[in-house]
This record gives structure tokens, C-alpha cells and sequence, in this order.
């Protein structure tokens, strides 16, 4: 320690170097931050159950599409004048360019087409390459016979010439044929059709609803196919578009639409918290110290802190979440903690006359060691969050750890340098009379009245305390999605039209092979089919339906007829590769694939049925409303001796909202237990330490049970108030110790301490302030709850503690009389 304040103090310019590089450093790495907003990204990754969710989400393409709802604006039943309005913005959308790019793919209100991720192309093309993609155990008997049947194969082909023939024909359907004349896409679009499921789609070949009120599109995005049109890009096109379709109203929903929405919201709540809680922090200790020059090296070391941190997190990463992004703010309202207490003991040793060197000594070594203490204690309890397995959680735990180690850091060393170098060449301007608050009038009252103070504090715990008891846990994964948003409130306006098809099971089941994981496939298929003969279950896909293992043969097919029904019309197999292709390899054994290898290229519509990773399993998803019915898929499926486990979407989510929500009180719990540790090593005395952490759990107890008064429910995303009031409550306890230990007064700790922990608590509350003014209800929640916890630890620790301390020091008066 003495070797570091000799060179801070003899040596300022050098220590501002390194500063400067570290500086340097930060604006460097921040440069390739890239953001991730997966609101699934919250759920733990070690649960089935969470991969199975996530999957699918990525699977069905759900990320690059969009979903528009069309609806008469008096809401009449109008099915020939939607159909006629869908095919309409269909061609719109077809024709809409950005820059001389389309801005969409495949725009269609058809079924048919909708079903596949919008590369129907491209999976046909798969198909007739591998042909046992499409084609089940249960459809090679009906294949072979088709194969076998020239007069079939000839009707098939001139269908299909007729097709491409029709005037204003389809393009894309022109394509298809040219690749498949045969006919063979229908084996294909029998699978594709089963895989919809949910949606109770009409009758007829249209996305028209049941009620004949709307109509639904869907399209991609050409980011799909790696192209620089933008989410935000293509959603402003179909702004441009309603003003065309003024009798009818236009919703637009899906994983794009939601996923643009979510990251412009958060995209401004951030740049809004970040600014409000940066100009709130700095003007109040403006308003606290008057000394501008200082001000701006206060500043520059958060800055430096934070962008290490990202930078940090870039590194771990390679890419960081919006909503840890978010917390960010959390940095600047902790981080400035260090820099005030630090600055106000070096500003009262100048006013008492001391030089810059002595003020900077006594403020670091001093002051800066508790400072030191308290702020391991808050990156412990951040620290415990990385516990919980949520990608998000882990995320903000190790952004807030690290930003508030390199502000401590850059705080201890950098900002004492500045105060001795600034004041060496006279730039630092005068340091005025610090600004009480109050503080010493409080101080007066306490030391006099300590227990009139303690039975204060009795009566607010007292009132918080029946709070707890109306206090909510909400576990669904809605409550901590942004609300008011469009594609939500649209999505909510396609199930009231189509149906909802959240009432879906999934049964997830590992397998040590392939051989194994269709064996097992077919097992719950046997057990599921008469439950489908039923009413109770509407349906249900699995990989054996869908496809045969990798490698389908069959040996005795012959090329013959169809290179006959070719000729027919003036063509030859030759003529058409991709179907010779679907032909040779019907007639080949392919060299087998360990493992998910040779089911990892399949398209992605594919993709929701197995997963590779930790484990090969696959997942059978039935149709299956209503809680009889799950009960019912679960006891079909129970005597099956590998043990597979239905679950709905719901209970998955609620399964896995109760595993985050109980690892972070597990966690917290955990880290105060640390932070406990810590404080007895400090203080080298239990007691000490005891009494440093009960005003962080008062005032804990206290915000939580004015939660519960006001009705807000904690989710797993203000659950990490815990761990930020622990931090918090916990640097006032042990400064305010420190404090006393040296001073032996609580009067003259609450004067001087007491003034920083008021200054450092004003600042935090800015900082969190400023996630009040958020637009995301999680956020705005939070930063209210936040103000009123650290209100409440700062009360318990000046009022509470200190008239404990006053009843300690009036004891040992007596006893030394």
C-alpha cells in the first residue's frame, strides 16, 4: 500500500499514463460489441425442456418471418373481399424494393407455401436429393408403387406441364415443376402440412380465418438469405404499404416483427437510462462538491469501467444481451459510489488544512480500504447471479462484477493521481465547504435520542413487514416481455382468428444412436395413435412420421417408367436432374454418419424434431388442448421403460420461470453468506459484522414488503434487486463502522460518513431513477423498487445503526465511570 501511494502522489503523471492506455484499451474493444435481444436467452440452458422451447423458436424460422393479420376496418365477415385484399398486398410485398433489393420473400396467403420456412425451393431441392427427409416406413410401399407406374407418372407430368402453361402462372411454381415434373413434392407437402398443426386454418387452400374476418400473409425478410435489408427497414416498408389498404387494418406480428420491436425498445430505453442516469449522477455531485474539473475525472473513470466490462463480457461472449446492456446504468450509480467517498474524505482532510499528498493518503488508505471492502462485497453478490444457468442472468451478474472492479480500480488509482497532479499546477480550483444535507442536524438527533430513533425504525419495519405477505412471484415468461408492443398485441388479435396453438405437448427423449432415437420415435407413435383416433388429440408429428433414417433405399426401383412418361411429352429424365437425383438415390446406400451428423444438414423446418447437443434426442409435439389431455398423452406414454416426459409449453415455462427464480434465492442467499464471511474478516469481531449486515436485510424486508402493498410482482429479472440491495446496504454498514471506529462518536460519523452515504445514495437512486423512465415495464418497475430499497437501507443504516452505535458508546461511558 505504501508503495502505491508513493507513486500515486510523488509520481501523478505517470499513474494518468497507464490510465490513458486503459483508457485507450476500452474504446478499442467496446468497438466490436455485437447485441443479442433472444428474450429466450432468460431461460436456463441446461433444462430439455428450454432447449426443446428455444428450438423451436429458431427451427420453424420464426426470427426472419413475418405474419400479417388483414381485417376489415367495420369488422364484417368479407372472405371473397380479404382473399382479394390478401393477394393484393401479396403483390405488394412482392414488388417492394430498399435500395434496389426486395424487401420480401415469398409473400403468400396460401397454405401450401406458408407451411415451409419460405425456402420451398430450397427444401425441395433437399428433398429430391435425400429423399428420406419426406419419406416415412409408413410411405416407402405407396413410393415404390408410384414409382412403378408409368400411366400415373404420365397423368402427373401433364398436370404439371399445364401448370407452367397457365397464363400469369405462378414463377415460383414454374421452378418447382421444372425441378419435380413427376409430382414427387407431394410426399413433401403431406409432412409440411401435418407439421402446422395449432392454427384452425379454414377449409380451402387460403390462410383465411374460420369467422371470415381476416386473412393472414406471411413473408420473409431477405435477411433470411444474408441480405443488408433490414428488420427495421422491411417493417417501415409495410408501413408505407397500409396507407394503400385504408378500409382495411393491418397488423403485423412474428418473431421478426416482435424481435425489431423488442430491440428498438430496449435500444431507447438504454440510450434513455444510460443519459439520464449519467447527467442525474454528475450534476448531483456538482451540486454536492462545486468543483467542475474534478467532475470530469469522476466521470471519465465510470466511463472507463463500463467499457472495460463490455469489453470483458465481448470477450467471454462474443456478443452481449440488450437487457444486460441495460444494466449498465447499474455501474454508474454503484460505480460513483467509490469516487464520492473517496473524494469526500480527501475534500475534508484539504478543508482541515492538510496537504493534496496527506489528503490522498489518508483517502486511500483509510477510507479507500473500506471502500475496497464494500465494493468485493457487491460484486460478490452480482457475482452469485453467473450461479443461476439463465445465459441473461449470468450476463449482468458478470457486467455489473467487473464494471464495479474496474471502477474501483480506476477510482483508487486514477482519481487521486488527478487531485495531486491537478493541484500541483493549480488547476484544480478551490475546494469550498462541502454541502451537509442535514446530515449533522440527524447526527445531533441520534446520538441524543437513540431510542426514540430505534423505536422509529421499529415502526417502519412494522408497517413493510404484513406488505410481504401479498407479495407475488409471477412465473410466466409474459412478464418480462415488453408490453404494448404490436406484434404482441397482433399476435393476441391471429389467435382470436385462427386459434391458439400454444396447446401443444412435446415429448422430448434421448437415444444413444440414431437407430435408437427413431426406434423410440416409433414407440411413442404407437402408444400416441389411439389417442389420435380420439377427439382428445387433435395430431401429432414425430421424426418417424416425418422421415426414415438416413440411408432410405429401395434396391428394386426401376428408372424405366419414369424416363417412358418423360418421353411421352418429349423429354427424358436426363432433362431434369434434381428427380433422376431422387431416383439414384432410392437405388444407392449411402455411407452411414455417426450420430446427429446426417440429420444436422436437413432443412430447418426439420430441425424441431431433434437436437444434437448435450445429447442425441429427438421430440414427438402432439396437438393437444386442455389439461385431460395432457394427462392422457402422459399416462400413454408412462409404461415406455426409456421414461419420456410430456410437457406443455405453459408448464415448461412456468417449470423453468420457478428453476430461475429459485436459483437466484438460492444464489442471494449464497451471497450474503459470502458477504457475511467477508465482513467477519474485515472486522475481525462477529458481532461487528452482524450489525453491518442487519441494515441491508431491514431495509431489504422493508422494499419488499412495500412491493407487495403497491402490487408489483417479482420476475426474474427484479429479483436481481436482491443482490443490488445487498451491495448497497452493506457499503453503508461497513463505512459507517469504519467511520466510528475511528472517531468513537456517532455524531461526528453521521457529520461526515453520514453525508457520503447520503450523497452515494442520492446517486444510486439517480442512477436507478433513470431505469424508471423506461418504457419497459420490468425496468421501470425495477428502478422504482431500487429507490426505495436503497432509501430504505440508507434510513436503517444512519438511523438504525447509528442509534445502536449511540446506545453501545453511552454503555461503555457508564461503564468506564
Amino acid at each position: 500500500m505504501h508503495g502505491v501511494l508513493a507513486l500515486i502522489t510523488r509520481r501523478p503523471g505517470r499513474v494518468l499514463l497507464s490510465f490513458g492506455l486503459a483508457l485507450l484499451l476500452a474504446v478499442l474493444v467496446t468497438g466490436f460489441l455485437r447485441f443479442n435481444q433472444d428474450i429466450f436467452d432468460v431461460l436456463p440452458t441446461d433444462s430439455a425442456a428450454s432447449r426443446v422451447v428455444k428450438r423451436l423458436a429458431q427451427a420453424t424460422d420464426d426470427q426472419s418471418r413475418i405474419y400479417l393479420i388483414v381485417q376489415r376496418n367495420d369488422g364484417r365477415s368479407d372472405s371473397d373481399g380479404l382473399l382479394k385484399t390478401g393477394a393484393r398486398l401479396a403483390d405488394a410485398l412482392r414488388h417492394t424494393t430498399i435500395d434496389g433489393r426486395r424487401a420480401f420473400l415469398g409473400p403468400t396467403t396460401r397454405k401450401a407455401e406458408a407451411v415451409d420456412p419460405g425456402r420451398i425451393e430450397e427444401t425441395l431441392l433437399h428433398f429430391l436429393e435425400h429423399p428420406e427427409t419426406f419419406i416415412a416406413a409408413e410411405d416407402v410401399e405407396e413410393l415404390a408403387a408410384f414409382l412403378d407406374d408409368e400411366e400415373r407418372m404420365r397423368m402427373e407430368v401433364a398436370r404439371n406441364l399445364a401448370l407452367m402453361a397457365a397464363p400469369g402462372g405462378d414463377e415460383r411454381m414454374v421452378r418447382i415443376v421444372s425441378q419435380d415434373p413427376l409430382g414427387l413434392r407431394r410426399f413433401m407437402f403431406d409432412k409440411l402440412a401435418r407439421m402446422q398443426g395449432g392454427l384452425k386454418f379454414a377449409e380451402g387452400p387460403h390462410m383465411l380465418a374460420p369467422d371470415g374476418r381476416a386473412i393472414m400473409l406471411t413473408a420473409l425478410t431477405p435477411s433470411a438469405n444474408g441480405s443488408s435489408v433490414s428488420p427495421a427497414q422491411a417493417l417501415a416498408a409495410i408501413d408505407e404499404l397500409k396507407a394503400d389498404f385504408p378500409e382495411h387494418t393491418i397488423l403485423v406480428t412474428g418473431g421478426l416483427a416482435l424481435a425489431e420491436q423488442q430491440r428498438s425498445l430496449l435500444q431507447d430505453d438504454l440510450l434513455t437510462c444510460l443519459a439520464g442516469s449519467f447527467l442525474g449522477v454528475m450534476a448531483l455531485f456538482l451540486f454536492a462538491y462545486r468543483r467542475p474539473l474534478v467532475l470530469l475525472f469522476v466521470a471519465i473513470p465510470l466511463g472507463v469501467g463500463m467499457q472495460l466490462a463490455l469489453g470483458a463480457l465481448y470477450l467471454l461472449f462474443g456478443q452481449v444481451h440488450m437487457l444486460a446492456v441495460a444494466f449498465a446504468a447499474v455501474i454508474l450509480g454503484l460505480g460513483i459510489d467509490f469516487a464520492i467517498h473517496v473524494y469526500d474524505r480527501y475534500a475534508e482532510e484539504r478543508l482541515r488544512g492538510n496537504a493534496a499528498e496527506e489528503a490522498v493518503a489518508a483517502a486511500v488508505a483509510s477510507t479507500g480500504r473500506a471502500v475496497a471492502v464494500g465494493g468485493l462485497t457487491s460484486m460478490t453478490a452480482f457475482l452469485a447471479l453467473t450461479l443461476t444457468g439463465s445465459p441473461v442472468l449470468t450476463q449482468i451478474g458478470l457486467l455489473v462484477a467487473l464494471g464495479l472492479f474496474f471502477c474501483l480500480i480506476t477510482t483508487l488509482w486514477a482519481l487521486p493521481a488527478w487531485l495531486v497532479w491537478a493541484e500541483r499546477f493549480g488547476w484544480s480550483g478551490e475546494i469550498r465547504p462541502l454541502r451537509r444535507f442535514g446530515v449533522e442536524t440527524l447526527g445531533q438527533w441520534v446520538q441524543s435520542r437513540p431510542r426514540t430513533t430505534l423505536l422509529v425504525c421499529v415502526a417502519v419495519l412494522l408497517f413493510a413487514l404484513p406488505g410481504l405477505t401479498r407479495l407475488d412471484v409471477a412465473r410466466d415468461l409474459d412478464a418480462v416481455s415488453p408490453e404494448g408492443l404490436e406484434a404482441v398485441e397482433a399476435r393476441d388479435v391471429l389467435y382470436a382468428h385462427f386459434g391458439n396453438p400454444s396447446g401443444r405437448v412435446f415429448i422430448p427423449f434421448e437415444a444413444d444412436d440414431l437407430d435408437e432415437l427413431w426406434e423410440r420415435s416409433r414407440q411413442i407413435d404407437a402408444r400416441l395413435a389411439p389417442l389420435a383416433e380420439s377427439t382428445l388429440v387433435k395430431g401429432f408429428t414425430s421424426l418417424s412420421q416425418l422421415g426414415s433414417l438416413p440411408g432410405l433405399t429401395l434396391p428394386g426401383v426401376d428408372a424405366s417408367p419414369a424416363e417412358n412418361a418423360l418421353q411421352a411429352y418429349g423429354f427424358s429424365l436426363a432433362d431434369f436432374p434434381q428427380t433422376a437425383s431422387f431416383i439414384e438415390a432410392l437405388q444407392t446406400s449411402p455411407e452411414s454418419q455417426p450420430g446427429c451428423m446426417s440429420l444436422a444438414g436437413r432443412p430447418d423446418v426439420f430441425q424441431r424434431y431433434f437436437y444434437c447437443a448435450p445429447a442425441t434426442t429427438g421430440v414427438t409435439w402432439v396437438n393437444c388442448p386442455g389439461e385431460a389431455c395432457l394427462a392422457a398423452v402422459s399416462q400413454s406414454i408412462a409404461p415406455l421403460d426409456f421414461a419420456p416426459r410430456a410437457y406443455t409449453i405453459e408448464g415448461a415455462m412456468d417449470s423453468l420461470m420457478d428453476r430461475v427464480i429459485g436459483d437466484v434465492v438460492t444464489t442471494a442467499s449464497f451471497a450474503a453468506i459470502i458477504a457475511l464471511v467477508i465482513l467477519a474478516v474485515y472486522f475481525r469481531r462477529p458481532a461487528r459484522a452482524a450489525l453491518a449486515l442487519a441494515p441491508t436485510l431491514l431495509g431489504l424486508a422493508t422494499a419488499l414488503g412495500l412491493m407487495g402493498y403497491a402490487g408489483v410482482s417479482l420476475n426474474m429479472i427484479n429479483f436481481i434487486v436482491i443482490p443490488i440491495l445487498l451491495g448497497i446496504g452493506l457499503d453503508d454498514g461497513i463505512l459507517l463502522l469504519h467511520r466510528q471506529s475511528e472517531l468513537k462518536n456517532v455524531h461526528g460519523t453521521i457529520a461526515t460518513t453520514g453525508r457520503s452515504i447520503c450523497m452515494t445514495s442520492l446517486t444510486t437512486s439517480l442512477g436507478f431513477g433513470s431505469l424508471a423512465l423506461a418504457q419497459y415495464h420490468v425496468l421501470a418497475g425495477m428502478g422504482l423498487l431500487t429507490i426505495a430499497g436503497v432509501l430504505a437501507c440508507l434510513f436503517f443504516s444512519v438511523c438504525g445503526l447509528g442509534a445502536v452505535l449511540a446506545l453501545l458508546e453511552n454503555r461503555a461511558a457508564r461503564a468506564a465511570a
